[in-house]
């Protein structure tokens, strides 16, 4: 599959060669393949490889798997089967990661909530999103204003595709919250945490 890495980029070549990361010889020959997938837009090839990493080497590179589950959201590469196993195993290695951004999980999560959250996946929660429920009065009503109209609230038109997709993962999310707000870090109930919570949701909403 390497041999037509050169100096001058072959982007038809990794456009179109058939990404298979059972050619490579090596992990080092693995990230550069996946390095050249992402260059040309072929993230599901991508994300492919660096599953075939994380199995052999148990390690993978977290910043190379959050690059292509992010361009994976826009991408328009055709790709004949989804792996939930895979996806599952990769975006649990991020969740599980230090060095991974809040900010880059909360991104995945949201992208990834109609998997994350479907009835025949339950080995994945996204953790980053509902932790921020629990924490942050102030995202908790967003999305309860995503998901809902207020009885006041003036009827619209028809909403876009983006606002229902959106109203659609704020149902998702709200759905399957298990993280009670109030839970400290040991898992104790802290009825006063619960409380300033509470109360703040009240004076947004």
């Amino acid at each position: 599959m390497l041999n037509a890495s050169f100096d001058d980029f072959p982007y038809e070549y990794w456009k179109n060669t058939v990404a298979n990361a059972y050619h490579c010889g090596s992990t080092e020959e693995s990230y550069f393949a996946v390095d050249c997938l992402i260059k040309v837009d072929r993230p599901l090839s991508a994300i492919d490889c660096l599953y075939r990493i994380l199995r052999s080497d148990k390690v993978v590179d977290s910043s190379k798997v959050a690059v292509a589950l992010l361009q994976w959201i826009k991408t328009t590469e055709y790709f004949k089967r989804f792996d939930i196993n895979s996806f599952n195993e990769l975006v649990n290695y991020l969740q599980n990661d230090d060095t991974v951004s809040d900010d880059d999980l909360m991104k995945i999560e949201w992208e990834y909530l109609p998997i994350i959250n479907s009835g025949a996946n339950d080995s994945l929660q996204p953790r980053v999103l509902e932790k921020k429920l629990a924490n942050e009065p102030s995202f908790f009503c967003k999305i309860i204003r995503y998901a809902y109209r207020a009885k006041f609230q003036e009827e619209k038109n028809e909403l876009s595709e983006i606002e229902k997709n959106i109203a659609k993962k704020s149902c998702y999310l709200l759905g399957e919250w298990s993280k009670v707000p109030g839970i400290d870090a040991e898992g104790n109930f802290d009825a006063n945490a619960f409380n300033n919570w509470f109360n703040l949701v009240q004076k947004k909403m």
